[in-house]
């Protein structure tokens, strides 16, 4: 399975945006991204999570999804 980690950063680059760029948009700071992304911290509630669906424009059961492939992921 694809790592949290993994697909935001994938997601975030695909969609252009920088990491500060997401940090701003979801009321985060930057080091939080980064965080995320190395798979040293998740969100911490399902707000956070709701956020980051709104602002990367995925369904909430993308970051789940067991199935999904790292061709798959670049093509979401």
């Amino acid at each position: 399975m694809i790592s949290f980690g993994r697909r935001l950063a994938v997601l975030r680059e695909l969609r252009g945006y920088s990491r500060l760029d997401l940090a701003i948009q979801i009321g985060v700071d930057r080091r939080t991204i980064y965080n995320w992304e190395h798979n040293r911290t998740t969100p911490k509630n399902y707000d956070g999570l709701l956020l980051l669906c709104k602002a990367l424009q995925v369904p909430i059961t993308f970051w789940k999804d067991p199935d999904l492939t790292e061709s798959e992921l670049k093509h979401y």
